[in-house]
């Protein structure tokens, strides 16, 4: 038998080749895992818990009015992911989640088979940490090298997280689409509660639709939603983090979804966004998760909203205004919003007619020290045909007493008196009619219900960042324009007029507001129409530019706005400083214009009555002026 012996040299030389393979493989290796070591060590982990979170806008009453954010993402309050939720995303996502130290080589071992096999689904086997280390460096290609990277990331960050803070991180940044970030994101807009509030049933739905939110949204795919949902409890049922019952009454819950609320306060939140760029840095209102407290009133918002849509049209708006801060309630600038609509609430137009008669009377009083009982002297009014008391103005065409208020007043003490009110006058201004904004001139009105001080306008109360604090607080701007003693002598001549536009006011709603809301309106004739009801709290005003009709529809809708408000703010009770008495005066104008005017006084002020029929109290009737009786020649021959 012939025994053949390999060559040892040949054998050598394979040997030696082995080595040298292995030993460049060995470096090769080496080499790939410090530099995805050297990649991971090399990111800066505040970027996993730290995330763009939107803004919200909060009105008055803390109701969430609008998100302004570059993501639309909420954090999940507490710090915590809530029970409930916590397992039904580790039943779905990550059964291993507590077991691993951030990859499941179980997991990789199977996605990698799936992917070798011909025509098999391209798999990932991420675990939630990797899930996190990969949205975290926004790394959302489907590549080897973003997965080795992702595995080492991961490793990383379970040795610097806890696995609660590797959930509650993962959570708030996970996408459910739509544009929305976050669970706490998808909670509120699927179900308009927290996640800390939501049930098992909707915790499972969130946790299901994690693997393909677009295609699974309880919005657009209702069944896919309520699939994931049961492929969720089945999972949670399986690793025993339900049991039978819990799992069974899941199941036979219903999909109720939160009623999408009508988006309102579009206008006003433009504005508050415009404000907001000067207070905070840029980029922080998007991404900082800011707190806004903002001035609106979501209820008599709505309220505002429905009087301009009554109007329609264009140059139409609504302001609401809190007469003792300046604060603005309800704001409404266009019947249609768009991103560049123009806001007709604070665009300055020409005033309507005669909408400026209050300040001119109330400037009158102070400059000139005139009463309301007084007459004006050598003036004229057309419609009398001899100088008339100021009390009787509110029975006269209100384009009249607009004129005579404001010749007496004259042209500089008009500028002096607009522009302590906040209003901006060109230089050449000649007491013509002034361009002024509705939110202008409701703060106007403003000053007569705040007891003659001048309230600048705001939307804005206070800002909160989640890391810093309180970091705005709206600081009031006020100044004393009349003395109390003049604006209440002013509102009780507007609380006549609110009579005579009643015209006795047939409703309960009316008679119940006419002693404490004081409505008047622009002079009819033009294209412009305005009316301001006024009250000791607050002034709800309302224009149109550009109207097609006479101002007694815009009053009208004014009015019913008056009323709303007033259901929703108890208006009160003008205040009367004690200095000033009231009477009642028999108007001097002729039928059908006579009528009791209420008037308050000052001390010296007693002598304008004169003769004229006053009484303390409020007549029962109109006074009736008797005419002489013609006497036939024996009485006049006898004296009868």
């Amino acid at each position: 038998m012939i025994t053949l012996t390999p060559a040892p040299k040949f054998y050598q030389a394979v040997q030696r080749s082995v080595i040298v393979v292995a030993a460049a493989v060995s470096l090769l290796s080496c080499a790939v895992l410090w530099h995805y070591w050297w990649q991971a060590e090399s990111v800066d982990l505040q970027v996993v818990e730290q995330m763009p979170q939107a803004s919200l806008i909060y009105d008055r009453d803390g109701r969430v009015l609008e998100h302004f954010y570059e993501e639309n993402r909420l954090l999940i309050p507490g710090g915590r992911v809530p029970p409930s939720l916590a397992a039904a995303v580790i039943a779905s996502e990550d059964q291993n989640f507590h077991h691993h130290h951030g990859v499941d080589w179980t997991g990789v071992f199977r996605a990698a088979v799936r992917n070798i096999v011909p025509g098999g689904s391209l798999q990932g086997g991420s675990t939630i940490t990797q899930q996190l280390a990969r949205n975290s460096i926004n790394r959302l290609e489907r590549t080897v090298d973003r997965k080795c990277l992702e595995m080492f990331l991961a490793w990383r960050i379970e040795r610097h997280f806890s696995k609660e803070q590797i959930l509650y991180h993962y959570l708030n940044r996970i996408y459910f689409g739509r544009g929305l970030h976050g669970a706490e994101t998808a909670a509120r807009a699927f179900f308009g509660r927290s996640t800390t509030e939501i049930d098992l049933h909707e915790a499972a739905l969130l946790a299901g639709m994690i693997s393909a939110p677009n295609a699974q949204s309880p919005w657009s795919n209702a069944e896919a939603a309520l699939k994931a949902r049961a492929r969720a409890l089945r999972r949670m049922l399986d690793c025993g983090a339900i049991g039978q019952n819990e799992y069974e009454a899941a199941q036979g819950e219903p999909l109720v979804l939160r009623a999408i609320p009508p988006l309102i306060g579009e206008f006003a939140l433009r504005d508050i966004r415009v404000s907001l760029a000067g207070i905070v840095k840029p980029g922080v209102l998007m991404s900082g998760g800011l707190e806004v407290r903002c001035t609106l009133d979501s209820d008599i918002q709505m309220l505002a909203e429905n009087a301009v849509k009554q109007l329609g049209g264009e140059g139409v708006a609504a302001v609401v205004l809190d007469a003792r801060t300046g604060a603005v309630l309800a704001l409404v600038g266009g019947s249609v919003y768009s991103e560049d609509a123009v806001n007709w609430a604070t665009r300055k137009a020409p005033a309507p007619p005669a909408i400026l008669t209050p300040l001119w009377c109330a400037s009158l009083f102070a400059r000139q020290g005139v009463s309301p009982a007084a007459r004006l002297g050598p003036v004229v009014a057309p419609a009398v045909g001899r100088p008339w008391r100021i009390a009787d103005w509110m029975l006269l065409e209100d384009g009249q007493a607009e004129s005579v208020f404001r010749e007496a007043l004259g042209a500089e003490a008009a500028r002096f008196y607009l522009e302590l009110c906040g209003v901006t006058l060109p230089v050449e201004w000649g007491g013509e009619t002034a361009d002024i904004s509705l939110l202008r001139m409701a703060g106007l009105f403003g000053v007569l219900a705040g007891e003659g001080h001048s309230r600048e306008p705001f939307m804005v109360e206070s800002v909160r960042s989640p890391g810093q604090g309180w970091i705005y607080q709206h600081n009031p701007v006020e100044k004393a324009v009349f003395p109390r003693e003049i604006a209440a002598q002013v509102n009780r001549l507007l609380l006549n007029k609110t009579a005579v536009f009643l015209n006795g006011g047939s409703s309960a709603g009316d008679l119940a507001l006419r002693d404490r809301v004081a409505f008047y309106k622009s002079a009819a004739g033009g294209t412009s129409h305005c009316a301001v009801a006024t009250t000791s709290r607050w002034v709800a005003a309302v224009w149109q530019t550009e109207a097609a009709e006479e101002s007694g529809r815009v009053a009208k809708v004014t009015w019913e706005l008056a009323q709303g408000v007033a259901n929703h703010l108890n208006p009160g009770s003008f205040a009367v400083p004690a200095s000033l008495t009231t009477l009642w005066l028999a108007s001097e104008l002729p039928a059908p214009m006579q009528r009791w005017n209420a008037v308050s006084l000052m001390p010296g002020q007693f002598e304008d009555v004169e003769s004229a029929p006053a009484m303390a109290v409020e007549p029962p009737a109109v006074p009736q002026i008797q005419k002489p009786q013609k006497k036939n020649f024996w009485q006049r021959l006898f004296g009868g």
